[in-house]
């Protein structure tokens, strides 16, 4: 079972790593789309993949929790 919980603990950075690139890439949309000249479908876009990094940063912790 070691095998198993090491490869559970190398799932979990990897989708740790995931999550955090879909926030700073959704901020970047974000930012890069604010303001009067930006485009509302570029931010809403934005907002979809910080939500999205959440939901996957919930997962990478529900990943850690699952031992044998």
């Amino acid at each position: 079972m070691q095998i198993f919980n090491e490869v559970m603990q190398l799932l979990q950075k990897g989708v740790s790593g995931v999550s955090i690139i879909l926030i700073v890439l959704g901020l970047i949309d974000i930012g890069t789309n604010w303001g009067e000249n930006g485009s509302s479908a570029g931010v809403t876009a934005g907002f979809k993949k910080v939500i999205g990094g959440a939901i996957v940063g919930a997962a990478a912790a529900f990943l850690s929790q699952i031992r044998f």
